[in-house]
């Protein structure tokens, strides 16, 4: 039997201000976007005003969510689900500003970013995941966001993927490697 989550690793009363739902049914494109924390997801929501996007859910979704939807009848079974990544090393520097100045949304205590790194129990590819499995149809890379955009036949919109400059030493690499050993894996395979 699947356990229904909200967030795999973020608080269930965390909110942020960012506009859209956790899933996106985009019915021009027959697309079902899945958006997962710090991957320009609310980059690539504001590309999709024109589209009317359906938001269903909060503010971040995960796969589990979009499976309920799609038994539920709620969502189209024959569109193409997909959720966006970002490079291991920056998702985690990203999340841990975020996590700075908004405690609650990891739900971790952290004070400096190798307690973050240690204390952070999802990782991007965990929210793409369905028992373990790669639930998505596509994966995107945050960094790659402007051409899918503009591949969808859409104009980029402020699709600023900032970067963070918090040291990482070997150590700090060490155990990214190892706890986002699936998002390395993409990475150097495409």
């Amino acid at each position: 039997m699947r356990r229904m989550t909200t967030w795999p690793g973020i608080s269930s009363t965390s909110r942020t201000n960012n506009k859209g739902g956790a899933v996106l049914v985009i019915h021009p494109l027959r697309l079902i976007y899945i958006r997962v924390p710090k991957t320009a997801s609310t980059s690539f929501v504001n590309t999709l005003d024109e589209l009317d996007p359906q938001h269903l859910g909060d503010v971040h979704g995960n796969a589990c969510e979009v499976d309920h939807l799609m038994r539920k009848g709620h969502v189209p079974k024959d569109y193409k689900k997909v959720g966006a990544i970002r490079h291991p090393y920056r998702w985690m520097q990203s999340a841990f500003n975020h996590h700075r100045n908004n405690p609650d949304m990891f739900n971790v205590e952290a004070v400096n970013i190798k307690q973050f790194i240690r204390a952070v129990r999802a990782t991007p590819m965990d929210w793409l995941s369905l028992d373990g499995e790669l639930y998505v149809d596509e994966v995107w890379r945050a960094e790659d966001m402007d051409d899918i955009v503009l591949s969808l036949g859409l104009e980029p919109r402020r699709m600023n993927v900032k970067t963070y400059d918090y040291p990482l030493d070997d150590d700090d690499k060490n155990l990214i490697n190892e706890r986002c050993s699936r998002e390395m894996a993409y990475y150097v395979n495409h």
